[in-house]
């Protein structure tokens, strides 16, 4: 359980074995002569093999599970999502997330490259649901990266997509930090966020909403039309800054599992 945070969302009921949500359980007849279900929200969860900063970063123990179990987790306690995926290439990969109770997408080689963009597995993995009749309304991409992310934060997210005049929801922490730019290359700075004469107090100043790379909802129709994670009407989630840290090297793997302790994570 993360953090024990595993209640459900009001009015949201639970797939019994699985953990996600069934919120029809229709099925239609798609173009092809399969039969297609009716699929509201599905989250896919990148998790490549290859990872370079942190060798199999994804496997790696944090708080005394996998890596990538705690957006598994988390995901699948939010009871907002029908199904939630893991897209890899790797083999022992795919048997864990099994294991934590996701489906697996088997990515391309392509999708599984250095190069690859997380837009690239993003699409690659909507457009094999499209084929399969499986079609959601919304489609969220967590990252492993972020493990200490919550079930509320999706509950959230998920709230504000489908209540409001939204085509994405993505996650942010407030920051009060003030950001120079140059006015040219190799030229003075100049203040981005504020006036240098009247600097404001931090109590006077609502701060910066900083992507923190936990998660990103959006409507899949949006998704493939802007070939984009985001589209133009975007609305966020704010997390909390001790809950914001994205594991790119081994320094923020140990900065992570020091907040996560301090704030009552642990693999139970």
């Amino acid at each position: 359980m993360v953090g024990g945070h595993g209640n459900s969302q009001p009015g949201v009921r639970a797939t019994p074995g699985c953990g996600t949500v069934n919120r029809t359980g229709d099925t239609t007849a798609s173009t092809t002569g399969r039969t297609a279900r009716n699929m509201t929200c599905v989250a896919v969860l990148p998790a490549r093999g290859g990872s370079k900063g942190i060798p199999r970063k994804n496997l790696k123990l944090f708080l005394g599970k996998p890596l990538l179990a705690w957006q598994v987790q988390a995901c699948l306690q939010s009871h907002v999502f029908d199904e939630v995926y893991v897209s890899t290439e790797d083999e022992e990969i795919a048997a864990v997330a099994k294991e934590l109770g996701a489906k697996v997408h088997v990515r391309s080689p392509e999708a599984a490259e250095d190069t690859a963009s997380s837009e690239m597995v993003l699409l690659e993995f909507l457009e094999w649901m499209i084929r399969k009749g499986e079609k959601p309304t919304y489609v969220c991409m967590p990252q492993a990266t972020s493990p200490l992310t919550l079930p509320e934060d999706y509950q959230k997210a998920y709230e504000k997509l489908t209540h409001n005049d939204a085509d994405s929801v993505l996650s942010v922490c407030r920051e009060h930090v003030f950001l120079w730019r140059p006015q040219q290359e190799g030229k003075h700075l100049h203040a981005h966020n504020y006036v240098p004469k009247t600097r404001p107090r931090r109590q006077d100043w609502e701060g910066e909403l900083i992507e923190n790379g936990a998660f990103y909802m959006s409507k899949v129709d949006v998704v493939l039309r802007d070939q984009c994670r985001l589209g133009s009407k975007v609305l966020a989630v704010e997390m909390p800054k001790h809950r914001s840290v994205d594991i790119d090297a081994a320094d923020d793997f140990k900065v992570c599992e020091f907040l996560g302790r301090l704030h009552g994570f642990d693999a139970t």
